[in-house]
């Protein structure tokens, strides 16, 4: 069993500020949404807009593409796929993510 979709991580374009025009791809863990470098910072999902939206590689919602949009204000980025689905980012904290049960 595969426990990553692989999706791939990564930004497509990300020169200068980051807006709206600006397409990156986000890859859905076992049990969550990798982290994701967007203009040179780490941004990590926060766990509440993860839980219960049936967002894994397991089980990934019908209508998760893998690519999006990103609006970024301060310490906040809000990343909203081309399926749909919205997820907030926080700045990554350093401290390892939880283990899947």
């Amino acid at each position: 069993m595969r426990w990553l979709l692989l999706l791939g991580v990564g930004l497509l374009a990300a020169c200068g500020g980051t807006d709206e025009s600006d397409t990156v791809e986000v890859s859905l863990w076992h049990c969550g949404v990798e982290p994701v470098t967007v203009d040179g910072r780490l941004w990590e999902a926060v766990p509440e807009m993860v839980d219960g939206m049936g967002v894994d590689a397991t089980n990934p919602p019908e209508d998760w593409v893998g690519r999006g949009t990103v609006v970024i204000t301060d310490d906040q980025m809000t990343y909203t796929d081309q399926g749909g689905k919205v997820i907030d980012f926080v700045p990554d904290d350093g401290s390892p993510l939880p283990i899947c049960a």
